[in-house]
């Protein structure tokens, strides 16, 4: 939906994890006009519920990409847990 709102902004939407909803979809853009009530008005327009629409929006100077020029999702959600404080968990 991110691309439909805004075509010319490259974003990506990661999932983090919450203690009380089990994740939380956080999307990633340096577009600052970027926001989440304007996503949420999309969303309903589009017969889209609230659990599609990202509970963040990080601003970040330039979205992760691969050398191939596709968002890096690894990347992308390791500078989201950084910035929400959520460590990783190691299996032993």
């Amino acid at each position: 939906m991110a691309a439909a709102i805004w075509p010319a902004a490259l974003s990506v939407v990661v999932s983090i994890p919450d203690q009380r909803k089990g994740e939380r979809l956080v999307l990633m853009t340096s577009d600052d006009k970027i926001n989440r009530a304007d996503f949420l008005k999309y969303a309903k327009t589009h017969g889209s519920t609230e659990l599609a629409v990202p509970a963040e929006v990080m601003i970040v100077q330039g979205v992760p990409l691969l050398g191939s020029g596709k968002p890096d999702y690894v990347a992308a959600l390791k500078l989201a847990k950084e910035r929400f404080g959520i460590e990783d968990v190691k299996a032993a």
